[in-house]
C-alpha cells in the first residue's frame, strides 16, 4: 500500500534525552530524518533547505532557541516536545565531562515549557520513550504510518550515541556561525527582548516570586496599613496550584523572572457552577519591557478558556502603576462593579 508523504515534523529536547535513537527510529525505509541539523546551519534558510529538498523531520537539541523562527518557517509542521528534568540531563552530560551547563539548560527548559504550552503541541517525557506505546504514537503521528512493532523491538535493544567528542569539536568548529545563528532568531522573537510567557507551576516559580512578591507588596500595600508585614506563605500557595484552584503563569527574560500573574479558578455556586476566575497577583518589574504586562494577560486569559473559564474578576490597587488599570479593563469590556476596603480590626 502507497502512503501519501506526510507533512514535516519537528521534535525539540534538551541534550541526553534519548533524540539520536528516535532519529533513527523515525527514519524507516522511504522515510528521512536528522539529528540536530541546527549544529550545522548558519541561517534559517540552511534549516529550511533540506526539508524543501523532501526530508521528513528532524530532532533536534538546541534548536528551541529559534522556536518562534522555526514555527513561522514551517506553519503546517508537527512539533513535539520530549521533556527529561534538567538534573538528570546534567548528571548525563557530567559524564562525559561537560560541566557548568545548568543556567544554559534551565534557560532551553524553560523554552521547551513555553512550546509544550503552544496550541498544537505535543509533549512526551523521556521517561515514557521507554514504553512501545509512546513510540508507537509518536511513529504514528510524525510519519503518518502503521507502527512498525517489529522495528520497535529492534532498535529499543540498541544502545545509540552520539560521539560525543565528535560533537564537542563540530560545535567549536561551527562556533562563530551557531552564534550569528542565535543572533538572527533571536532579532526574529516576536515576543519583545525575549520575554518568554508560560504557565509555570508555583513551585518552579518560587523563590523567585518571593523576590519579586516583596517589590509588589512595597510598591501596592506598604503605606496603607503599617501593621500588615510582608511574609509570604509558599505552602499553602503550593497546594492550591496542584489542586487547580491557583493558576499562575511567568514571564521570564534570559531566565529570570521578571514577572508574573495569578487567578483564582472555582466554580460559581451563585450561578448553577459556571466557572469563574478571579484574579490575584498580578506583577511586572520596573525594568521588564513594558509589553511584559499585556503578554502575561493576553496568555493567561487565552488559557482560562481553553479550560472553560466564562467569567473574570480582575482587581487593581488604588497605589503603584496599577491604580490607571481600570481603564485598560473597562477597554477589555470589563464593567465595574464594586469599591474594596481595608479595614483593621486587630489589637
Amino acid at each position: 500500500m502507497l502512503y501519501a508523504m506526510p507533512v514535516p515534523f519537528v521534535i525539540l529536547a534538551l541534550p541526553r534525552s534519548r533524540t539520536k535513537w528516535l532519529s533513527q527510529f523515525l527514519a524507516p525505509p522511504g522515510r528521512s530524518c536528522l539529528h540536530d541539523l541546527a549544529v550545522a546551519c548558519t541561517s534559517i534558510q540552511d534549516f529550511v533547505t533540506p526539508f524543501m529538498r523532501g526530508l521528513n523531520g528532524t530532532v533536534e537539541t538546541g534548536a528551541v532557541e529559534g522556536w518562534s523562527s522555526l514555527m513561522a518557517a514551517f506553519p503546517k509542521a508537527k512539533f513535539v516536545v520530549v521533556r527529561r528534568p534538567v538534573e538528570e540531563v546534567l548528571t548525563s552530560l557530567a559524564k562525559f565531562g561537560i560541566s557548568n551547563q545548568e543556567v544554559d539548560m534551565l534557560r532551553r527548559a524553560r523554552l521547551l515549557d513555553h512550546v509544550s504550552s503552544l496550541p498544537g503541541v505535543h509533549t512526551v517525557t523521556f521517561k515514557s520513550l521507554e514504553k512501545e506505546a509512546t513510540c508507537a504514537w509518536l511513529y504514528e503521528h510524525c510519519l503518518e504510518l502503521p507502527h512498525n512493532s517489529a522495528r520497535w523491538k529492534a532498535l529499543d535493544a540498541v544502545n545509540v550515541q552520539i560521539d560525543m567528542q565528535e560533537r564537542i569539536a563540530k560545535l567549536a568548529w561551527n562556533a562563530e556561525r551557531i552564534a550569528k545563528l542565535k543572533s538572527a532568531v533571536t532579532a526574529d522573537d516576536p515576543k519583545p527582548q525575549n520575554v518568554v510567557v508560560t504557565a509555570e507551576p508555583f513551585a518552579s516559580i518560587y523563590p523567585e516570586c518571593e523576590v519579586l512578591g516583596r517589590r509588589h507588596f512595597n510598591e501596592t500595600d506598604e503605606g496603607v496599613e503599617p501593621r500588615r508585614q510582608w511574609f509570604l506563605q509558599a505552602a499553602p500557595l503550593e497546594l492550591a496550584n496542584r489542586s487547580g484552584y491557583l493558576r499562575t503563569w511567568s514571564a521570564r527574560q534570559k531566565g529570570q523572572l521578571v514577572g508574573y500573574i495569578f487567578w483564582h479558578v472555582l466554580p460559581d455556586v451563585e450561578s448553577g457552577g459556571m466557572l469563574i476566575a478571579n484574579q490575584g497577583a498580578w506583577f511586572v518589574s520596573p525594568s521588564a519591557t513594558p509589553r511584559t504586562a499585556r503578554l502575561l494577560w493576553d496568555r493567561s486569559i487565552a488559557d482560562l478558556k481553553a479550560i472553560g473559564v466564562q467569567l473574570e474578576n480582575p482587581h487593581h490597587r488604588m497605589q503603584g502603576r496599577g491604580a490607571q488599570l481600570g481603564k485598560f479593563f473597562i477597554k477589555q469590556g470589563a464593567k465595574p462593579i464594586k469599591q474594596e476596603y481595608s479595614l483593621w480590626i486587630g489589637g
